[in-house]
């Protein structure tokens, strides 16, 4: 009987491993925040995934994540958000490429899958915010074995 992983030690896992990163300075959600946003933000945001591979005893699933950061735009100069939001891209990508232990029932990430965006979001009664969107691509551990 073929065996599918579920995610929730991972993304708890990367909540945790974000929060370090932010030093406190913002909260982590897994999932897209729709009120009470600031400064700081992280989400943890499920995209998509696929089965692209089978073993016998499980699908190999991957799965794509955003991570978005949000600033105020307002409290802050331009050029010193603009450098803010690079310098945790670039903390991100070290960690994707390096070390970063996602923990649960991630096997690897999918290096080529890693990407950033830059825009603006509205939320929570009309603030607006400038973001930084990272989406990544990771493959489940077809040998890690889920109890819900």
């Amino acid at each position: 009987m073929a065996v599918a992983t579920s995610n929730k030690a991972t993304y708890q896992a990367m909540k945790s491993k974000l929060e370090k990163m932010a030093g406190g300075r913002g909260s982590v959600f897994i999932g897209e925040p729709l009120s009470k946003v600031a400064s700081g933000n992280i989400a943890i945001v499920p995209e998509r995934g696929s089965v692209d591979a089978a073993t016998l005893q499980s699908p190999r699933d991957v799965h794509i994540v955003t991570l978005r950061r949000y600033e105020n735009p307002f409290q802050q100069p331009n050029d010193e958000l603009e450098f803010k939001l690079d310098q945790w891209r670039a903390q991100v990508e070290q960690d994707y490429f390096g070390d970063f232990e996602l923990g649960g029932t991630m096997a690897y990430a999918e290096a080529t899958q890693f990407a950033w965006e830059y825009g603006y979001i509205t939320v929570d009664q009309n603030v607006r915010f400038r973001v930084l969107d990272i989406t990544f691509a990771f493959r489940t551990d077809d040998r890690a074995t889920f109890v819900a």
